[in-house]
Formats: structure tokens, C-alpha cells, sequence
């Protein structure tokens, strides 16, 4: 069932927004000292494929993600990571990615590739200084939308299996699907992994 944009209006206005500066290390602390959060599901980002953007991609997808790390470390903090295929996508001579293929350097490294792979060692690191953390690697999310105009005309004729975007449909990941990998992950307390969500 596709979510609509009344049904998802009625969601957000339960939602409590908050709107830190991921920058700043103090402020996250702060947030999380006074709401007392116990799970992180880091999926801000900034998404571009234009690689002219190199510079900023890789400061806004690493340092955000090292921040979050750094303030949950210590804590009682699950630590999910939302990072994504594209981390893998310098494996084009690959046919099959799994969750044991890793990133080689090569001449497939997109900006955006290379700093959703950068958020991931970020978050090694921190599984390695004891954060409870695991990383899902999504190929496209798919929530919430218009489902008649622009992008989603694109989504809508990939779930139908459309035969000229067959291919394109196992790229796609529904958001409600992506968040129960991230709920059974915890629940299962498999921690110290990487799920490949599609």
C-alpha cells in the first residue's frame, strides 16, 4: 500500500521537529542529553551527483556522520546508518553486490559514492570504539509522494515492472521496507553489520 499525501500529513503533525546544526557537535550533545535519545537513525545527507560538488559532499556526508558518532559514543545509543548502494557503485565489473563486496578505489569514484562510503568508515570507526551501530545500504528509498507527476510517474511505473524500467524496479527500496530492516536489525541485536536493503 502507497502511503498518501493526506495519510502523511496526519504523521507528520505527531512529529516533534528538531532542527540542530549537524556541524556542531555541542548542539547535537545537547539534543540528546535533553530528550534522552537512545536511537539514532542517521539518514541526513546530502544527496548530488554532480561531482563539481565533490568538496561538499564529502564535508557535509562525513563530517555530519563522524559528529553523530563522536556524541553517541559512550552512551547507551543504537546507531543506525542509512547509507547506500551507491557506496558500491566503483564495483561495476561486479555483477552481484552483496554485503561482503567492499569498496576498491578505482575510476568509478563519484563524489557522492565516495562520501556515503567515507559516512561508512565513520561509523567502523565507532563500532570499533564500542558504539552499538549497523549500516543499511538502500538503493533508492521510496516514501511518500505525488505519485502522478515528475519523479513519481518514474516510481510508480518501477512498481508496476514497467518492461522498460524492469531493471530499474530491484533498485528500489519502500521506506516502510528499509525501516524494518532497521527495527528488526536492534531488535535482533545485530549490531556490527551492513544490510543491503532492496
Amino acid at each position: 500500500m502507497l502511503i498518501t499525501l493526506k495519510m502523511w500529513d496526519e504523521i507528520i503533525k505527531k512529529i516533534n521537529w528538531i532542527e540542530p546544526d549537524f556541524f556542531n557537535p555541542l548542539d547535537l550533545e545537547e539534543i540528546i542529553n535533553n530528550y534522552q535519545i537512545k536511537e539514532i537513525y542517521h539518514c541526513a545527507g546530502l544527496v548530488s551527483f554532480n561531482d563539481k560538488r565533490r568538496d561538499e559532499l564529502i564535508k557535509t556526508n562525513t563530517e555530519i556522520t563522524a559528529n553523530l558518532v563522536n556524541v553517541s559514543l559512550g552512551k547507551d545509543i543504537k546507531f543506525c546508518y542509512v547509507s547506500s548502494i551507491a557506496s558500491l557503485l566503483n564495483q561495476f565489473e561486479h555483477n552481484h553486490i552483496t554485503e561482503k563486496t567492499f569498496w576498491q578505489p578505482g575510476k568509478y569514484e563519484y563524489a557522492y559514492a565516495l562520501s556515503k562510503y567515507l559516512g561508512e568508515c565513520e561509523v567502523w570507526r565507532g563500532i570499533e570504539e564500542g558504539l552499538k551501530a549497523v549500516i543499511v545500504n538502500p538503493g533508492i528509498i521510496v516514501g511518500a509522494g505525488n505519485w502522478n507527476n515528475g519523479w513519481g510517474i518514474l516510481v510508480k511505473k518501477s512498481i508496476q515492472r514497467s518492461p522498460f524500467l524492469y531493471d530499474w524496479y530491484y533498485w528500489l527500496c519502500r521506506c516502510r521496507r528499509c525501516s524494518k530492516y532497521h527495527v528488526s536489525t536492534y531488535a535482533k541485536g545485530n549490531f556490527r553489520t551492513a544490510i543491503y536493503c532492496y
